[in-house]
């Protein structure tokens, strides 16, 4: 918020907190400075009318600060609830009845629903009192709302998603959002596998201790794998495994870590787990795993730091990144970077959990450092250093579909089509380029997809499998439905590609048309 008032305004009298306490209060948002300091300083919580108001001040889209301020609040809690910016929704009120009959219909049929809309429905789902609807009906519910959360992008996906955690504490429909989950886990088609069992990590039903401890042992593919650790931490930090579970998870994670095969991006996760197991089930793993920490300091920090770099390499690489997205900044004067731009970066390139890292990215991209912080982060992915180190360059691709723009669509085309990629950054560029803004060429997707196709052919290794996986989705959301067709019937395309474009080919519409809203 204080980010946006300084620098979303080409005049900056308008950002002095006495003006813009007069263009809230304009908006409908009665404000003095003083209320404004203290809200931006975090003296006191930021009711929801102040965050509307500051989108309404700022003309930002609606729900744009709202949906990054759910998703900070949920993260920051750690616990599931309705949502900490309390709407102050009426149950008495016959208008929000009707509203909330309405959006179900419509979310229960084959009407179109945007992310607001589900929003909204969740949000007065939670608020009124004794809904009466049949067992079905939650099912069908969850199962769209899940539907067209992994096929939508930026706002549409932020608002989808923090609607699914109040579905995930509602109990009439927390069974059926754990069941959708677990389903989409296991259909074969599906090519998206990380996101339903991390969306698990707060829920304390055993079936979900057991679904993640499924996907440790006998994984669908190496993305569960990924999805299963990072659900698995938060429910070891909440101990709600169980002390048999909790021991064949350290095992598991062991195993992993002693695999040189595991993916670069898993194994900052299955560090960190290690770290939040209880003492002697730590120090025990630990021992175990000497030897490979010896070989691998990076991930001996994760163990006890939660980091991927020491202090020195990542402060370096952090100030590089703010020095250039600050001077890059249209008309900035003040000398001093905004004080939380450095702890952002630093979160979202040497986290080892995957939900710090993307949360951070959220926030850095609800701000006008967005495009100028996208442009810092893409020219160190340029520097060999960075993209030879597997670690580095999967954290810096996850983060882009929060802070990208159109012109950083080339970089990532760029590098899937470059020689001597190692095999989990090109996976890592294939999911990535699904949700950058813009269009590719359909040259590049014939290119893209001949190449890994060839590698997969020669090698049968795991990286070109994924990255074609990660292709067929990315030509899922582009709605490029000839290639699609084209990837279903070619024979030497791996199965679970050929499973993916059969999975999108079976999306109904109306889920495909309301997740781009």
């Amino acid at each position: 918020m204080r980010a946006n008032r300084r620098y979303g305004d080409d005049d900056p009298q308008e950002a002095r907190l006495a003006s813009f306490a007069a263009r809230l209060t304009a908006h409908g948002c009665r404000a003095s400075a003083g209320q404004v300091s203290r809200w931006e300083s975090g003296q006191v919580m930021v009711p929801h009318r102040v965050v509307s108001g500051y989108e309404r001040a700022l003309g930002l889209p609606d729900k744009s600060l709202v949906g990054v301020v759910d998703a900070l609040l949920r993260q920051a809690t750690a616990h599931l609830a309705p949502s900490s910016l309390d709407r102050r929704v009426d149950p008495d009120d016959r208008a929000v009845h009707a509203r909330a009959e309405d959006l179900l219909d419509r979310a229960l049929g084959d009407g179109t629903m945007s992310g607001s809309d589900w929003d909204d429905l969740t949000i007065l789902l939670c608020a009124l009192k004794n809904v009466v609807m049949p067992t079905r009906l939650w099912g069908e519910l969850a199962t769209r709302l899940l539907a067209e959360q992994l096929v939508a992008d930026g706002g549409a996906w932020r608002l989808r998603g923090e609607a699914t955690h109040r579905l995930l504490w509602h109990p009439r429909s927390r069974p059926h959002v754990i069941a959708a989950c677990a389903a989409v886990v296991r259909d074969p088609r599906c090519p998206i596998v990380i996101e339903p069992l991390a969306i698990l990590d707060l829920a304390t039903e055993p079936s979900v201790a057991a679904l993640l401890l499924s996907q440790l042992t006998d994984p669908v593919d190496e993305r569960a794998v990924r999805g299963a650790l990072l659900a698995s931490i938060s429910k070891v930090r909440q101990r709600q495994f169980t002390a048999d579970q909790l021991g064949r998870v350290a095992g598991i994670v062991v195993e992993l870590l002693g695999d040189p095969r595991l993916h670069a991006a898993a194994r900052p996760l299955a560090g960190e787990l290690v770290g939040h197991l209880p003492p002697a089930l730590r120090d025990r793993s630990v021992r175990r795993l000497r030897r490979t920490f010896d070989a691998d300091l990076d991930l001996a920090g994760a163990v006890t730091e939660q980091r991927t770099a020491g202090a020195d390499r990542s402060h370096r690489m952090v100030q590089r990144i703010v020095g250039r997205a600050v001077s890059s900044m249209p008309g900035y004067t003040d000398a001093t970077p905004d004080e939380m731009l450095a702890r952002l970066v630093d979160e979202m390139l040497f986290s080892t959990n995957l939900d710090v890292r993307l949360h951070a990215a959220q926030l850095a991209g609800a701000t006008p450092f967005r495009e100028p912080l996208a442009g810092a982060v893409c020219a160190e992915l340029r520097r060999p250093p960075v993209i030879r180190d597997a670690v580095r360059a999967c954290a810096i691709l996850e983060t882009l579909p929060f802070i990208a723009t159109r012109r950083h669509r080339q970089l990532v085309e760029t590098m899937l089509l470059a020689p001597g990629l190692d095999g989990a950054t090109s996976s890592a560029a294939a999911w990535t380029i699904s949700h950058i803004p813009g269009h590719s060429a359909p040259a590049f997707w014939s290119a893209a997809l001949d190449r890994y196709r060839r590698t997969w052919l020669r090698h049968r290794s795991a990286h070109s499998r994924e990255t074609l996986r990660g292709l067929t989705y990315a030509l899922g959301i582009a709605g490029d439905t000839a290639t699609l067709a084209a990837v279903r019937a070619h024979p030497d395309m791996p199965a679970d590609s050929r499973h993916a474009a059969q999975w999108w080919a079976a999306l109904p519409s109306v889920i495909r048309r309301s997740a781009r809203l």
